[in-house]
């Protein structure tokens, strides 16, 4: 068995992925202390009911792993958007990760208070019920900080990174949504359902194929035979972002809402005021709808120049020798680069924002399928972390095909 997993590493990924998986739903099923359970569970027949069975539904709302890598990812949002423009200054990765980490926990308990105080804790004294809030805001900050280092550890032995976290989390989050796209071929929605399965087809299929599509940028090296520089070229994704806006647009979406319900909270006087605020930021209205595809537009310019970083490119390009055909080393190739990026990142925007878009403006007004009109945004997503994930396969399975040159029998 060892020799098993010496000689195929993918196998080993693949344990410790399933393993974290593992873990990661049982804690989705766990609720967290002092909270009472009947209120939420009141249509089910608890006395017959074993634990296991409860719909995961009603428990992910306060289990301990209820904040989920949100915390994680606002914190990873705004470390990178505080270094856009700043000289890099070298930094050594325990300070990095204990800025993040810090970082994290203010989100952590911003949002972890906001889901606290929503939960029932049955007939307490009002004294009581902010210690049993605290305590259980408590319980979920620690929760998040153990699922991020499930992610850091698929990230290290497993596969998929943190990526795989999020697709788990969305695909058990739809088991409710699906079974409504299905009912509305048995009513009177049908042709609504056709269509929104053809719309979900197409931007499949399309996401496929700019994800395999490329932008080419010819470049001559000085070091490569004058035969082979025609081939010579900087390939740039027409999908450059991948899925990765989608994630962290849903992620955003949802924090102004904890805030305002923390606001509500602390200040009652002034609770309604808050709460229609909060209402702004929900997909079920246009406010909300346009204040996410606003997000996902900055996400995918952003997540494209992460990808595509022209001063690191034009610096590599420069110590290299390389250039690109008539434009000068140096600045110069930082702004083509720069205008190139710019342009296909704006292109991904608008289509990413047009399939995901459309079908929840569509629903406006229709309670009946404002539920699904999310489906085409989040299957993309999925999509794209799938084909991230299949490219990690292809490449841990590359390295089997190659041997080492001076081997020791």
């Amino acid at each position: 068995m060892k020799r098993l997993f010496l000689k195929h590493p993918i196998i080993n990924q693949i344990a410790v992925s399933s393993l974290i998986i593992m873990i990661f739903l049982a804690g989705r099923y766990i609720p967290v202390p002092l909270v009472e359970l009947a209120p939420y569970l009141s249509d089910l027949d608890l006395s017959s009911l074993p634990w296991y069975q409860i719909p995961s539904s009603s428990l992910t709302v306060f289990s301990i792993f209820a904040l989920g890598l949100g915390p994680w990812m606002y914190a990873t949002i705004l470390i990178s958007l505080f270094s856009i423009g700043s000289k890099q200054v070298a930094v050594s990765p325990r300070v990095s990760e204990l800025r993040k980490n810090s970082l994290m926990f203010v989100l952590a308990l911003i949002q972890g208070l906001g889901v606290a105080i929503t939960l029932n804790y049955g007939e307490s004294v009002k004294a009581s019920i902010i210690d049993d809030i605290f305590f259980v805001s408590l319980v979920m900050i620690a929760g998040a900080y153990v699922v991020s280092w499930f992610a850091n550890m698929n990230t290290a032995y497993g596969l998929g990174g943190t990526s795989l976290i999020i697709l788990i989390n969305i695909i058990v989050g739809q088991f409710t949504t699906f079974p409504v796209f299905f009912e509305l071929f048995q009513s009177g929605l049908a042709l609504v359902g056709f269509l929104l399965l053809g719309w979900i087809v197409f931007a499949l299929y399309l996401s496929v194929v700019l994800d395999q599509a490329e932008y080419r940028i010819p470049i001559q090296r000085i070091a490569i035979k004058s035969d082979l520089m025609k081939e010579a070229y900087m390939p740039i994704k027409l999908n450059i972002a991948g899925g990765m806006p989608f994630m962290y647009a849903y992620t955003l979406l949802a924090f102004p809402q904890y805030i305002f319900l923390l606001l509500s909270f602390l200040f009652p006087k002034y609770g309604p005021f808050f709460q229609v605020l909060g209402s702004y930021f929900v997909l079920t209205r246009w406010e909300g709808i346009v204040f996410f595809l606003a997000i996902l537009a900055l996400l995918t310019v952003a997540f494209s120049f992460t990808t595509i970083n022209p001063t690191d490119k034009s610096k590599e390009m420069r110590k290299s020798g390389d250039y690109i055909p008539f434009v000068r080393p140096g600045q110069p190739t930082k702004d083509y680069l720069t205008a190139i990026v710019l342009r296909i990142a704006t292109i991904n925007a608008i289509f990413l924002m047009c399939m995901a878009g459309i079908p929840m403006l569509a629903s406006l007004g229709n309670p009946d399928i404002q539920p699904i009109a999310g489906l085409p945004g989040i299957i993309m997503m999925v999509v794209g972390i799938v084909l991230t994930t299949i490219k990690e396969v292809r490449v841990a399975r590359l390295k089997k095909r190659y041997s080492s040159l001076f081997t020791i029998e």
